[in-house]
This record gives C-alpha cells, structure tokens and sequence, in this order.
C-alpha cells in the first residue's frame, strides 16, 4: 500500500511537470501553471466552455461511489468555477479544460464517453481507483491528449484502437486492469509516444511489429498478460528504450541478437517466458545496463564470455534455464553487482576467484548445476555477502571462508568436508543455516553458534558429526526447525531443549511474514525423505533421528507446545514414552521407532487430534494401545517389532 502511494505520489507530480512543459512549449495561450489558472477572475462562458462543464458533469454522473466526497463541488449549480473544481485544470486566461488529475480516491463507477468531448484535454489521470466498464473509444478523440492513466482499475474490454488517433499521446499507462483482447498494431503510428505500460492484464496475441516503429520510446512495459509469438527483430530499432519488460508471458522463440542496439536499456526482463535458444552475445552490447532478468526460460548454451563489460549492472538473474558450460571469470568484473542467481541450470566447472572482486553483492545463488572444486578463498572479500546458496552441486574441501553478515548460508547436498566455519560465530544475523548432506566432521560443542540468536533454520543432518548435542543450542530462542539426523551424535537430549521459544510460541504476528524460507533442507516424513520447498512461520521441526542418543526422552519436552514433526527414531532411547507428549496439540507427525522404549503407551497420546503419522514400531512396548480418535486411523505398521503383549486395535484384542 505504502509503494503504492509512493507511486501515485510520484506519477502524479510527474504528470504535473509534463503538463507544464507540455504546454509551454506549444502556445502562448496555455497556462503557465496551475495556480494561475485557481486564483483569476474566469471570462463569460462560450459553446466550448459549455461542452466541457457537460463532459465534466456527464463524468460525474457516471461516478457511483466518492468516499473521499472529492467531487462534492462538481456540480451544475457550481459551473461558473468550473476550474476549480477539484482535479481540473485549465488553460489559462480561458474555462477550457485541459487536465483532470484524480488518483487513488477510491472513486467507483464507469468513465464516460462524454470524456471524449474535451478537445483541449492533455492529461487525464484517473489512476488507483476502482473504475469499472469498458475504455470508452469516445477517447480517440482527443487530439490533444498527451498523457493517458487509467492504471490500477477494474476495467475490463479490449484496449480502444481508436487511441491511435491521439497523435500527440506520450504516455498510455492501463497496467493492473483487467483488459482483454490484443495490443492494437495501430499504436505503431504514435510517433511521440514514449512509455507504453499495459502490465498485469489479460492480453493475448503477438507483439506487434508495428510498435517497433514508435521511435521516440522509453519504456515499453508488457509483462504478466498472455502474450504469444516471437520478440520482434525489429526491435533493435528502438533506440531510445530505457525499460523493455516482457516478463511473465508466453513469448517463444529465441530472443532476437538485433536486441543488442538498444544501447539505451538500463532494464530488460524477459524473464518467465518460454524463450529458447543461446543466451545472446548480443547482450554484452547493452554497457548501460542496469538489471538483466532472464530467468524461467528454456535457454541454452554458455554463459557469453565478455558478460563482464556490463560493468553497470547490479543484478543478473538468469536461473531455471539450460545453461551449460563454466562461470566465466569476466564475470568478476561487475563490480555493481548485487544480485547474481544462476540456480536450476547445468552449469559445471569451478568457481572463478574473480567473484572476490564483488564488494556490493548481497546475494549469490548458485543452486543446483554440477559446479565442483573448492571454494575460492577470495569469497572472504565479499563482505556484504548476505544470502550464499550453493546446495545440489559437486563442491568439496573446506570452507575456509570468512562469514560476517552473512544472513542465509545454504550448502546443502555437496561434498564439503572439515569443521563449521569457526566464522560462522560473527554472523549475528543469521536466520538459516543448512550443512546437510556433506561430510562436516567434529564436536558440535567446539564451534559455536550462540551468538546467531536469529536463527530459526539449523539443519546439519547427514553428516559425521559426533559428541554432545551442545548446550549453546538453548540461546537460540527463535530456533524453529532443528535438523541434527542421520550423524553419530550421542548421549543424551540436554534438558535445555525446552529453552526454545520458537518450538512453544511461534506467532506469525511475532515472526512476520507468510513463509520462513524457500530451500528448506530434507526432513523424514511419513517414514520417507522430503525436501520441502518452503517452511511456514507456524511450522517447526525437530528431527534428532539416526543419531546414537541415549537414556530416557526427557519428559519436559512436552512443553515445546508448538511442535508439528518430531522425529526421535532410530536411536537407543530407554524408559517410558513421556505422557507429556500428549500436550503438544499441534503435533501432527510422531516418530519414536526403532529405539527401546518400554512400558505403556500413554493415553494421554489419544488427545494428539491432529497426528497424520505415527510410528512407535520396533521397540519394547507392552499393555494396552490407546483407543484415541486419531490413533484408530493408523494400522499395525505403526506398531510392528513390538513384544505380542501390546494389544488393541489395530492389534489383537487386550484379555
């Protein structure tokens, strides 16, 4: 909302200006600015006048809902101050309408045709609004318009091809409606027109090629509709182009090399389409760069070698594609860069050391390809590194790496080996930490991590680990996914575990935000591996399974009353099953398997409502099952390897 505002804000004054040099420029009777045009004595009304107080009051009948009463003053009885009524302007020393200007007002209701009456009209900002109905082609008419907002709207139709009778219009904006049809080839004879922005709607069809002839433009921003066909070739003819954003459509085919004589683009997003073919050399052309999204496309082939001479650029997303070959070391030239995201492709080779000479990037993603070798120690140098994802590659060795703000670390599923990173300390930030599925070695106990008191992933699962499960772990209080499975942890569950707050009082109101993170690490459920995309704020998981933990489940684990997945199997637990566990109400997914637990087990586990798996198989558990509503819906798997004495559905019956 705030952005929004910002927006309207921002266009609005925009407009003002284009008003003013509009009008200076072009006769000595325009009005030199608004407040003149406010505060003069008007002269008698003429035809003309009268057409225009029409239009106006015409427009205001077809308004259904004024909540901010804006248009309290737009009335017939009050047409002798027709100008200053509230968002109109006219030219100077004259009634004549030339601007109406009446963003976010949460006016409702149609725009009508009767607009298209005022001859003198330059700008019409009907912006942020709920407007609803067709564009009146009535519209067309005004041969003196210049600049068109009807964004963020309701409207519905086919965009008017009569608008390609404005000759002078330098700005369409209709983005965030629900406009239909395709994008008439009838603009290609706006000669003036210079931003084009029918974004978030519902067109269809081609780009037309016609446009490419519209060579005074600046921004041509197309994306989230359902346009088809090809990038046209011609569009290297657009010189002038600032932003060209066709992002998240259905344009095929390859993206044109002529692309490359758009000299003046600071933006291009192409991304989110089903574009193939190379990643153009062509686009090392384009120096003045700023950000290059090429990202969920079907594009192929190598990174182009000179990607360096787009020493402007700060982000460079070209993830989800079928890149191949190395990362090449030009790329450490761009020194601007803040976003680099190549996940999802095939790349393979090393990392070049050149990417040490980054000194303003805050996120490198380089998930999933076959990159392999060491980390270059030169990382170190990228000291406003704040998100680093390298999982599902080939990497290996150490991280001797110098972590400080370091914010999200993911490395999972590669073949690093050696110690945490004893830097890892500094990073006070820190909110996700995922070492899972490597080789890391030691004693959690001599690398801490207490002073990442952000952290609410830590997943080091998979690995060969050993000792203690440290008690620095109990100053992480907003610790809400605690992963430590499959290593060669032993002793037993310190009682501090109840210390952590995330697993009892997990709020979204406290935590904020939908979701935690995306890239989650692998957890057991159900019995089976997953790798979960994202983790709610609501979610939290302890998995200490396959581990050689020892003695009695402590009972005080019941208090983390927010847990969801608990996973304590394959493990040599002794005792009884604490009946606390009966108070975590969320709890949805139980698994106590494959330890050596004994006794009953507890009716106070018959009021878990929500548990979808439940796994107490092969320990040493005797008496009487619990004929609790949700235990009832789980069969004899969950308790198979148990002594003949455990009885009750879905077992033999208790005698």
């Amino acid at each position: 909302m705030i952005a929004m505002l910002c927006l309207a804000l921002a266009f609005t004054l925009t407009t003002a200006t284009a008003i003013q040099s509009a009008n200076t420029s072009s006769s000595p009777h325009v009005f030199e600015s608004f407040s003149v045009a406010k505060d003069r004595m008007l002269p008698e009304k003429n035809d003309a006048d009268k057409r225009d107080i029409e239009a106006l009051l015409s427009f205001r009948k077809g308004i259904t809902a004024d909540p901010t009463r804006s248009l309290s003053n737009w009335t017939s009885t009050n047409a002798e101050n027709v100008c200053l009524w509230s968002g109109v302007w006219c030219r100077k020393h004259t009634n004549r309408v030339v601007a109406i200007i009446l963003p976010r007002l949460g006016l409702k209701g149609t725009i009508s045709p009767s607009i298209g009456n005022l001859s003198l009209l330059h700008t019409l900002n009907l912006s942020l609004n709920s407007l609803e109905g067709r564009i009146p082609p009535e519209l067309g008419q005004l041969k003196a318009l210049r600049i068109l907002d009807l964004s963020t709207n309701g409207l519905e139709g086919s965009v008017p091809k009569s608008l390609a009778n404005c000759s002078n219009i330098q700005w369409i904006r209709l983005s965030d409606n629900n406009l239909t049809g395709s994008i008439p080839a009838e603009f290609g004879g706006l000669g003036k027109l210079q931003h084009l922005r029918l974004s978030r709607n519902n067109l269809s069809g081609s780009i037309p090629n016609s446009l490419t002839n519209c060579a005074s433009l600046i921004n041509l921003i197309l994306p989230g509709n359902n346009l088809t066909g090809k990038i046209p070739k011609a569009i290297g003819q657009l010189t002038s182009l600032n932003r060209l954003c066709l992002n998240h459509n259905n344009l095929t085919g390859p993206i044109p090399l002529e692309i490359g004589s758009c000299t003046s683009l600071l933006e291009l997003l192409l991304n989110s389409n089903n574009l193939t073919g190379k990643f153009p050399e062509a686009i090392e052309q384009l120096t003045s760069l700023n950000i290059l999204h090429l990202q969920e496309n079907r594009l192929n082939g190598p990174i182009p070698y000179n990607i360096g001479k787009l020493k402007n650029l700060f982000e460079l997303s070209i993830y989800d594609n079928n890149l191949s070959e190395g990362i090449p070391e030009s790329l450490g030239e761009l020194i601007l860069l803040q976003k680099f995201d190549a996940s999802h492709n095939q790349l393979t080779g090393k990392l070049p050391p050149s990417i040490g000479k980054w000194k303003n990037v805050n996120d490198l993603v380089l998930t999933d390809n076959f990159l392999f070798g060491r980390i270059p120690e030169t990382l170190s140098n990228c000291t406003t590194l704040k998100r680093l994802k390298l999982s599902s590659n080939l990497f290996s060795g150490d991280l001797k790496i110098h972590f400080s703000s370091m914010e999200v670390l993911s490395v999972h599923s590669n073949n690093f080996s050696g110690t945490l990173p004893a830097s890892l300390a500094n990073c006070t930030q820190l909110t996700l930490l995922d070492f899972s599925k490597n080789r890391f070695v030691g004693e959690l106990s001599a690398h801490s991590l207490s002073n990442c008191r952000q952290l609410r992933v830590l997943s080091l699962s998979s690995n060969e680990f050993s000792g203690d499960i440290p008690l620095w772990i109990k100053n992480l209080s907003r610790l809400q996914v605690l992963e430590l499975s499959n290593n060669k942890f032993g002793g037993r569950i310190p009682p501090a575990l109840e210390d952590l707050k995330g697993f009892r009082s997990p709020k979204v109101s406290q935590l904020g935000g939908s979701t935690l993170y995306e890239d989650i690490p692998s957890i057991i459920i159900k019995g089976n591996e997953y790798r979960l995309e994202y983790v709610l704020v609501t979610n939290t998981i302890l998995d200490l399974s396959n581990n050689n933990l020892t003695g009695e489940i402590p009972p005080n684990i019941g208090n983390l009353s927010q847990l969801r997945l608990l996973n304590l199997s394959r493990n040599k637990f002794e005792g009884t099953i604490p009946a606390y566990l009966g108070q975590i109400e969320p709890l949805e997914q139980l698994d106590l398997s494959q330890n050596r637990l004994s006794g009953e087990i507890p009716e106070d586990l018959s009021q878990l409502s929500k548990l979808s798996y439940w796994n107490v198989s092969f320990n040493h558990l005797c008496g009487s099952i619990p004929a609790g509503k949700q235990l009832m819906t789980f069969d004899e798997r969950s308790y198979q390897g148990n002594p003949t004495c455990l009885c009750g559905y879905p077992l033999q019956s208790c005698k």
